[in-house]
């Protein structure tokens, strides 16, 4: 959701991705380890696919708004490994 946010607030997806990847594990010192595909970091994917539509969205406070694209996880992969896989 927080993802599909970012996206109806005008961030690129590829903007969104690294909000949600890289700069936090860099802000925790652990950017080789989490937050990339390099050799040797965790293995752990989430894959996601982007839905054309009228979504809604609601803030902390109750408040919404209809977005037109949003995000949805089609599998999660830990340590090399499909754990989930959601029909698409």
């Amino acid at each position: 959701t927080t993802m599909s946010k970012f996206l109806h607030l005008g961030l690129s997806l590829e903007e969104v991705i690294e909000a949600t990847t890289f700069k936090p594990a860099k802000v925790l010192g652990k950017e080789d380890v989490i937050g990339t595909l390099k050799p040797g970091a965790c293995g752990d994917i989430i894959v996601m696919k982007v839905e054309e539509g009228r979504f809604p969205l609601m803030d902390v406070v109750g408040e919404g708004r209809i977005c037109r694209r949003r995000l949805t996880v089609v599998k999660v992969i830990k340590d090399g490994e499909i754990v989930v896989a959601f029909p698409t």
